[in-house]
């Protein structure tokens, strides 16, 4: 099984768990281990939740050091307070990249300016990441959609400014906020990506046994 290098991190594997919120926790980042992953990630955690000291949302940091690498996902739409949780985060939880979630299409994110929302305001998302990666003593990653819909496709924009602003691995959903989890899932354009960047493009959406040829047919990372 093929390795990957992850800001000088090498993982045992290029297959990664996704996060999924209500299912990636302890129990099912440890039973992924057991079945060779490279990297797991934590469910979505709420920024806002941890500057207001949610006794729910801090139960849900990792708290100890696991087989593979970890990946803390956040998700917040407030600058300020995205900040202020990195704070916590390094304080209370053990964990060895930091995610920020800038692809969940779901309603209640998108509308508290969070998730995929972040890619109709570009400018200040790369402002946002640079700060991240300022202040984070952890490799900062992110995840991203392909665009709000297919009329403003900014995948290719907001993939080079990630990098520019400092993260170490982009993980790209290959469909719009608008297309949910509807429909083709756009490869090609994950390809795309990947040809324009130099850290390493997880692709994201559908890859399951069904089509895994066709993914790794179009070269690039699952």
């Amino acid at each position: 099984m093929s390795k990957l290098t992850v800001a000088g991190v090498e993982l045992r594997s290029k297959y990664i768990l996704a996060p999924l919120a209500g299912y990636t926790s302890y129990a099912m980042r440890k039973i992924s281990n057991e079945y060779g992953v490279g990297m797991t990630y934590t469910e979505m955690i709420s920024s806002s939740a941890l500057v207001y000291d949610s006794k729910k949302t801090m139960s849900m940091l990792p708290k100890k050091k696991e087989e593979t690498p970890v990946a803390l996902q956040l998700f917040g739409g407030d600058k300020e307070t995205v900040l202020k949780s990195i704070e916590i985060v390094e304080k209370n939880a053990i964990y060895d990249f930091l995610d920020f979630n800038i692809g969940c299409p779901v309603p209640k994110v998108y509308k508290q300016g969070a998730g995929s929302s972040w890619l109709a305001k570009e400018d200040e998302l790369i402002d946002l990441v640079r700060e991240m990666v300022k202040i984070s003593s952890k490799p900062v990653i992110a995840k991203i959609r392909l665009g709000i819909d297919s009329n403003h496709l900014n995948y290719l924009s907001v993939a080079k400014r990630l990098e520019e602003a400092g993260i170490k691995m982009l993980v790209v959903h290959g469909r719009t906020r608008k297309e949910m989890f509807q429909g083709r899932v756009h490869y090609d354009l994950i390809k795309e990506i990947k040809d324009n960047l130099t850290i390493p493009v997880i692709a994201n959406g559908d890859i399951g046994l069904d089509n895994i040829e066709e993914v790794k047919n179009i070269n690039v990372r699952t």
